[in-house]
């Protein structure tokens, strides 16, 4: 009967846990969708992209140049060395 009496005390208290618990809810999302647009020119990069900031190199023979104009906005063009393109695609991040 004590054994009894332990069971129940513990099935309530586990009970009163579980139903005591407040689900949370998920993490906003962060981020949003980078815009891309093309160059009119894909053999020149304009001057209105800024400077030059960073140049990463994602795969052998593949480059991608970092510009930041004056306003912070920073885009990304894909430059492949080992056949000497210039990708069309441009990556923009907006900065606010």
């Amino acid at each position: 009967m004590r054994y009894f009496k332990i069971v129940i005390l513990m099935i309530l208290f586990l009970l009163s846990l579980y139903l005591s618990c407040k689900r949370v809810a998920p993490p906003p999302q962060v981020g949003g969708v980078i815009e891309q647009i093309e160059l009119a020119n894909p053999s020149i990069i304009p001057l209105e992209f800024g400077k030059l900031i960073s140049i990463s190199e994602p795969m052998p023979g593949t480059a991608h140049l970092w510009f930041q104009d004056d306003s912070s906005t920073i885009r990304m063009v894909q430059f492949s060395y080992g056949k000497q393109l210039i990708s069309k695609d441009v990556w923009v991040i907006n900065r606010h």
